[in-house]
């Protein structure tokens, strides 16, 4: 039972391990991402003998979504556009051809 004067206590209804395809769907990760954090280490796995089957542990993967609130979470800077950058002295050079050719007729 959840107790209101007991935040830090988990619900009892969350599930002690959760699969590598069922961690995909409640965190949003791709399988590749799960199985990288996997082996680095960010999330906790146990396997039971004789099973074919990675289990991933609920509370790890709750803690790796869960933010924490020393950390900064400021919006990232937006991303440069993709493409080439444009040569603002040739654009400026292009428009002076252009000028020059409507003088010339």
């Amino acid at each position: 039972m959840v107790s209101d004067m007991h935040p830090e206590v988990e619900n009892e209804r969350d599930p002690i391990t959760v699969t590598v395809p069922r961690a995909c769907e409640l965190s949003g990760f791709g399988l590749t991402t799960i199985w990288k954090f996997i082996k680095t280490g960010r999330l906790k796995t146990r396997r039971v003998p004789g099973v074919d089957r990675t289990l991933v542990l609920y509370s790890s993967l709750k803690e790796l979504l869960t933010p924490d609130p020393s950390e900064n979470t400021t919006v990232p800077p937006p991303r440069r556009p993709r493409g080439r950058p444009r040569n603002p002295a040739r654009q400026a050079g292009a428009s002076r051809r252009s000028q020059q050719d409507r003088r010339a007729r």
